[in-house]
């Protein structure tokens, strides 16, 4: 939530950014299932170019970058506080009952915790989930966002300022507000032109992704499950009937 503070700073958001573990939790909670996020376009038939972006894995870096920003332990307690010495304590909302990402909260929170951040896990109840990203009342939550065979709704959704009103779009919960980002949205359903389409799109991702206003964890699989007890020919890697 880019309203709140320290949440309001770029640097906060990135060293959040790199003291998550994604691998872990590929690894952990999904088996090796999906994939951990590299960039802010989730991985479709559009390309996209890793350099420009800065995912990456690194808490020793986070912890520089927080310190470089003046963020500090002013009390002896272990956790970092603000450059004015104001504590920061945020919760990091997720479903209860969704164990996946329940479990995945939990990694990302150990890793905010070992940087310094005085992080916690919330559970409520996915009705009051909802509600508090509608609302804007939330520090940090997980949630997910469309896929598509572009990642214009993605973009929409989550990014344009006409879904943040006082009971904004859930998709739209970090509120942050960008006039030249809005236009790129809307410049990209304003041409047929692929290639000028794909210079929008980048355009957009290089936006999103120097605000870092959200912070990819995993891109993820198509999950499906069935039983033979009545049915066979369930689609299965042995019979891809639909891909």
């Amino acid at each position: 939530n880019t309203q709140k503070k320290p949440l309001d700073d770029q640097r906060v958001r990135k060293a959040l950014n790199m003291a998550v573990n994604k691998k872990a939790i590929i690894d952990g909670v999904f088996q090796g299932a999906g994939t951990a996020a590299k960039n802010p376009i989730p991985p479709t038939i559009w390309s996209y170019n890793d350099a420009v972006q800065d995912y990456a894995y690194d808490p020793e870096r986070a912890k520089a970058l927080l310190k470089e920003a003046g963020y500090k332990d002013c009390d002896g307690d272990k956790f970092l506080d603000t450059p004015s010495c104001k504590k920061i304590e945020f919760k990091v909302l997720v479903p209860n009952g969704w164990t996946d990402w329940v479990n995945t909260v939990q990694i990302g929170v150990e890793g905010l915790q070992a940087l310094g951040l005085n992080a916690k896990t919330s559970t409520p109840e996915a009705t009051v989930w909802t509600e508090n990203l509608i609302t804007g009342d939330f520090d940090v939550a997980l949630q997910g966002y469309f896929a598509g065979a572009n990642p214009h709704k993605y973009f929409e959704t989550a990014f344009h300022s006409r879904n943040m009103g006082e009971r904004g779009n859930r998709f739209a919960a970090p509120r942050y507000k960008d006039p030249e980002l809005d236009k790129l949205i809307d410049d990209f359903t304003q041409t047929a032109d692929a290639a000028k389409q794909k210079e929008i799109m980048f355009a957009i991702q290089d936006r999103v992704g120097a605000n870092q206003t959200i912070i990819p964890v995993f891109n993820n699989p198509t999950w499906y499950e069935y039983s033979t007890k009545r049915f066979n020919g369930w689609f299965s890697a042995d019979n891809p009937v639909a891909k």
